[in-house]
């Protein structure tokens, strides 16, 4: 069985040794930072690998990234967060440079 698959585990080792989340934990998890007010974020994936949860994907801002990341430590408290995530390219803030045209 690989790791993040089946039943939660405990990490020896960790801060007050956590439990670390099964796979449909981890897809719960996923849906929640879909579908929260203040992150909204589609692009984000979490897996178990090396005894921590780990966080990968394209985040909008660093303000996001943070959410994300308070987010899984919440749910998870006391288990290693190993974060692989990335900023989008470009700033959503602005539009883009000159018109599409359409003929």
């Amino acid at each position: 069985m690989s790791e993040g698959t089946g039943p939660a585990r405990t990490v020896e080792g960790a801060p007050d040794a956590c439990v670390l989340p099964g796979a449909y934990a981890l897809k719960d998890l996923e849906r929640r930072i879909c579908e929260d007010d203040r992150i909204t974020e589609t692009g984000v994936r979490l897996s178990v690998g090396g005894g921590r949860i780990v966080v990968q994907g394209t985040v909008a801002s660093p303000a996001r990234r943070d959410d994300v990341l308070a987010l899984v430590r919440a749910a998870c408290p006391g288990c290693p967060v190993l974060d692989e995530t990335r900023l989008t390219d470009g700033d959503l803030s602005t539009p883009p440079h000159g018109a599409e045209v359409i003929r």
